[in-house]
C-alpha cells in the first residue's frame, strides 16, 4: 500500500477499519449467541437451535476430521519430532545455563555480605568513626554464619579478594589522617554558658 502513495495508506487505513469493524461485528454477534445458549434452558426454541448449532458443529468437525485426519497426523507427528529435536539440542545450553546461573548464585550471597560490610565501613569511615550499622554488622555476621555451617566455599573468593588489596576495599581506611578540620563541628551545642 506505502508504494501507491497517499492513497494507498489511506485505502489501508480504510481496510484496517473495515477489519474492526468486522471484528467487532463477530464479537458482537458471538456475545448474543454465548446469551442465546445460557437461555436456552428456559426456552425451547433456543435450546432446539442450540442443539441443532452444536450437531451442526460436530458433523463439520467430523467432516474435517474424516479429509484432513491424515494431514494432521503428520503435522502432529512432524510437530512432536521437531520439538524433540530442538529440546536435544538445547540440552547442552540449558545445562551450561544452569551451572552459570547456579554459579552467580553461589557467588551472591557472599558477595552480599561483603558488600554490606563494604557499605558499613564507608559510613563509619565518612562519619570519621561516629557511626556504625549495628544491623548491617549483625546481617553480614548472620549471611556469613550460615555460609560456615554449609561449608560454602564461595565465601572464600571474595575475602581473598578483599584481603588482597583491591582497590575498592575499605580496610586501609581508618590508617589515612583526617585532613584540618574536617569533621570539627562549626557550632558546639556541649559548650556550657
Amino acid at each position: 500500500m506505502n508504494r501507491l502513495g497517499p492513497y494507498g495508506a489511506a485505502a489501508g487505513v480504510a481496510m484496517a477499519t473495515v477489519a474492526k469493524v468486522g471484528s467487532a461485528a463477530g464479537d458482537a454477534l458471538d456475545a448474543l449467541a454465548k446469551r442465546g445458549r445460557e437461555l436456552a434452558q428456559y426456552n425451547g426454541p433456543i435450546a432446539a437451535a442450540s442443539a441443532n448449532a452444536d450437531i451442526r458443529s460436530l458433523m463439520a468437525q467430523v467432516r474435517e476430521g474424516g479429509e484432513l485426519g491424515a494431514k494432521y497426523a503428520e503435522l502432529i507427528d512432524r510437530q512432536s519430532k521437531m520439538e524433540d529435536a530442538i529440546s536435544e539440542e538445547l540440552v547442552p545450553i540449558r545445562e551450561t545455563l544452569l551451572t552459570l546461573v547456579n554459579r552467580l548464585l553461589e557467588l551472591g550471597v557472599p558477595f552480599l555480605a561483603n558488600c554490606l560490610e563494604a557499605l558499613n565501613n564507608l559510613i563509619e569511615s565518612v562519619s570519621l568513626g561516629l557511626a556504625r550499622s549495628e544491623s548491617i554488622d549483625k546481617a553480614v555476621a548472620r549471611i556469613r554464619a550460615t555460609m560456615e555451617e554449609r561449608g560454602d566455599p564461595a565465601g572464600d573468593i571474595f575475602n581473598e579478594w578483599i584481603r588482597a588489596g583491591h582497590p575498592f576495599s575499605m580496610r586501609d581506611v581508618e590508617k589515612v589522617p583526617a585532613p584540618g578540620n574536617i569533621g570539627v563541628p562549626i557550632l558546639d551545642l556541649r559548650r556550657e554558658r
